[in-house]
């Protein structure tokens, strides 16, 4: 049986505190109020006009409220109590459960998943959640499921993303906090001097991203925990390091240091790139290697029959310039290629230690020289100083296949050149000679006499 009210109706309730009503109860007029309390202070409300935004409704929205505007024939609820809460619960296994409460002091709204976590469906069918979480879904994702640590988890069956829309001038991001900072951790994006992404970890910011750079705010080592990082290039790679530093750019691993190039430029004795990697040990045997520097072979190929005037070279050094700032000086030594034979360690007796060894080419070029000096007509430089520091030793034995110039002490303040062949002296009591060979010594010249007779 249905009840129908078109006027006030006001219920008495029992001598129990209840009213029960056997019948449906519709009352079939507009803007009806509901009101419950002594003082009528909840109320369930039919509002059957528009209503506007932050407008009173007499016994229903006092004072200057603060609400979006109403559509005809709205349903509003409303607790006109001054702190006045409103809650919801639900029997879940026998014992109320809060699913809903507006608490009117603090102006707080709660939404409560005790276990079951909260779906927000954005579309019809929405499955409950995986997990305790908040869940926001708009279509299935397929066979996925979110990880049980997941607090927040968007669904959907096509691309998505969670914007963040801020006025310019001001940062948007996510911030990670802890007991010791609200910005402990943080990726933010913010156009104040320019269009960037920051990185913070530990309180700071460690990276920002710009349109074509990534700086890294402080002493920063990359590195894997296996695997290579290859940086691969459209054009090239670029490594710059500080000026006036002492180790602008460093290669090497773990054990050692590799290359260092040092960009100090008003310090003396600036190794400018240095080489020095491992200390190796390596087991002996008859095919053993070791290299510090190598050139790897290469084909040069040209195309055409221009004849080519080159150079062509492996390595070039081009001249240093040595200048001063005012007043004329002298350097007493200038070396654009300075090298030092290999030293006896512990152990060990080197049969053959060379400064510079020239191997022999293959193929049948028309002219094959392992050494070549331009003529040099500057100042009073030679074309080829071999020089052995004064009193130095001179070499012992034969030396196969070569022949070695030295200088060498025959006395105290005498050093002269020395001269060793494999090729032993001929002894013979001939005094004939058919030739002599001009040479210039200590600015005088001489003639060496020469016999074409070799036994």
């Amino acid at each position: 049986m249905n009840a129908h009210v078109r006027d006030n109706l006001r219920f008495l309730k029992g001598t129990d505190g209840a009213i029960d009503l056997d019948a449906n109860l519709i009352l079939d007029t507009d803007d009806v109020l509901f009101r419950m309390g002594i003082d009528a202070d909840v109320v369930v409300a039919h509002r059957s006009t528009a209503l506007l935004a932050d407008t009173a409704l007499t016994n229903v929205l006092i004072g200057t409220p603060v609400s979006e505007a109403l559509a005809a024939n709205s349903f509003i609820g409303s607790n006109i109590t001054a702190s006045g809460d409103i809650a919801f619960y639900v029997n879940r296994g026998g014992n109320s459960e809060q699913f809903l409460f507006m608490d009117s002091s603090a102006g707080v709204l709660y939404l409560m998943a005790n276990f079951g976590g909260i779906m927000l469906g954005l579309a019809a069918d929405p499955p409950a959640p995986d997990n305790a979480m908040v869940h926001i879904w708009n279509a299935t994702a397929g066979v996925v499921t979110a990880p049980t640590d997941a607090l927040l988890v968007i669904e959907n069956n096509a691309a998505l993303s969670l914007t963040f829309l801020r006025p310019a001038g001001n940062s948007g991001g996510i911030k990670v906090a802890s007991p010791t900072a609200a910005n402990f951790g943080a990726l933010l994006y913010d156009d104040l001097v320019a269009d960037e992404w920051s990185i913070w970890v530990a309180n700071g910011r460690r990276i920002q991203i710009g349109t074509s750079t990534v700086a890294f705010q402080q002493a920063t080592t990359i590195s894997t925990t296996t695997g290579n990082i290859t940086i691969s290039a459209a054009s090239g790679v670029l490594i710059r390091g500080a000026d006036n530093v002492a180790t602008a750019v460093l290669l090497g691993d773990a054990g050692a240091d590799y290359i260092t190039i040092d960009t100090r430029e008003t310090t003396s004795g600036v190794q400018s790139v240095n080489i020095a990697g491992h200390q190796p040990t390596i087991a002996s045997a008859s095919g053993s290697q070791w290299t510090q520097l190598l050139f790897n072979s290469r084909t040069v190929t040209f195309t055409g029959l221009t004849e080519v005037n080159g150079p062509i070279a492996q390595v070039i050094i081009d001249p240093m310039t040595v200048a001063g700032d005012t007043a004329t000086l002298s350097v007493l030594r200038v070396t654009a290629l300075q090298i030092q034979p290999p030293t006896e360690g512990t152990n060990v007796t080197l049969a053959n230690a060379d400064g510079i060894r020239i191997l022999n080419a293959t193929g049948t070029p028309t002219t094959l020289n392992g050494l070549v000096v331009a003529a040099l007509t500057a100042g009073s430089t030679n074309n080829l100083q071999i020089v052995m520091t004064t009193g130095g030793t001179e070499p012992a034995g034969a030396v196969v296949d070569l022949v070695a110039l030295y200088a060498v002490d025959i006395a105290a303040g005498r050093a002269t050149l020395g001269i060793r062949s494999e090729e032993t002296v001929i002894a013979t009591a001939e005094l004939a000679s058919t030739h002599k060979l001009v040479v210039r010594i200590n600015g005088v010249s001489y003639g060496i006499l020469l016999t074409t007779t070799l036994t």
